[in-house]
């Protein structure tokens, strides 16, 4: 059966936020710079803080507003675009069903650009390797020494049943972006542009992208249509927020979770429960708010980037029934 075609009435790229700032303490250029035999003087005004969006505006939207694609730590939005072992992502699949898409880069990642550090931006960015997200990302039990699964026997070192594209873990790790570990105020203040800008969305966030989402929407409930959050990585602390919040009513939230956390993850067992605590004090709040453990629907083998998984399309059927069902 042929697929839908995507039918386009523009695509926009935004620069979004930021704000301009002096900046001293680079050095000189070397002479020679570019082969043009001169010095550069960098000192001086520089922009801080922009995101990056490509807004994609389908011909006739089955959605009054845009799905915001927000991606999850040490990623892009290149996470949406197309799988390790290229499949179309969740972008062609959501604008296959009519949706129009803004896709993002967050502050200090991908197109969005790198702050100067450390005139710009106090710390050092983090680079993360292979090793340090495999068991973070429930590819696997954690391996006993850092050289227990080689590139050619990445599959043999995965758990059974793995959806995750194992055979391509040298294509994923090539899209890992520097991030720094305290920028969370810079990054939620260009996001609150973002909504500012559009006006109205509903935001898909995974990972760190869906606590951004929440914590936006709190800020922001009018300008979100609703939240669908991948495995966010809900604390105690976004609990404490959502306490703290006004009494402004809250737009539906969905989360999605996948496998191997009951009885297999330490780190992320605690941040499922805050969540399934999220979902339900958004309830008594009077919001609409679903939590979808995916193993308990029959649906096993995810990873923690469920939207590069072998089923990810299914998974993106999930949400998508999700959001266009009657409120």
């Amino acid at each position: 059966m042929p697929r839908p075609l995507i039918e386009l009435e523009s695509i926009e790229g935004l620069h979004i936020g930021g704000r301009l700032r002096r900046l001293e303490g680079f050095p000189a250029s070397p002479a020679g710079h570019a082969g043009l035999g001169v010095r550069f003087d960098n000192n001086g005004l520089h922009m801080v803080g922009q995101m990056y969006a490509q807004h994609y505006r389908v011909a006739r939207p089955r959605l009054p507003v845009p799905l915001a694609l927000w991606h999850g730590g040490g990623m892009t939005g290149a996470s949406w675009e197309t799988t390790p072992d290229g499949r179309p992502g969740w972008l062609t699949f959501l604008l296959r069903q009519a949706f129009s898409v803004v896709l993002c880069d967050a502050f200090e990642r991908g197109r969005a650009s790198l702050p100067a550090f450390p005139q710009a931006f106090e710390g050092v960015p983090e680079y993360r390797s292979i090793e340090s997200i495999w068991n973070h990302f429930r590819f696997g039990p954690p391996m006993p020494s850092r050289d227990a699964a080689p590139p050619e026997g990445w599959r043999h070192a995965a758990y059974a049943g793995q959806q995750f594209p194992i055979e391509h873990m040298e294509q994923f790790g090539r899209q890992f972006a520097p991030r720094f570990t305290n920028s969370d105020r810079a990054t939620l203040a260009a996001y609150g542009d973002l909504l500012r800008r559009l006006g109205g969305c509903a935001i898909v966030g995974h990972s760190q992208g869906g606590v951004y989402a929440m914590q936006a929407t709190l800020e922001q409930p009018d300008r979100v249509h609703a939240v669908i959050a991948l495995e966010p990585p809900v604390t105690q602390a976004c609990l404490q927020l959502l306490r703290q919040a006004g009494d402004q009513a809250l737009p539906p939230h969905l989360f999605i979770f996948g496998d191997y956390i009951r009885g297999c993850s330490p780190t992320w067992e605690p941040l499922l429960d805050n969540a399934i605590a999220y979902c339900e004090a958004l309830r008594r709040r009077g919001a609409r708010a679903e939590l979808i453990e995916l193993p308990r629907l029959g649906i096993h083998g995810n990873s923690h980037i469920l939207q590069m998984d072998a089923n990810s399309e299914r998974i993106a059927g999930i949400a998508t029934e999700w959001l266009l069902s009657p409120r």
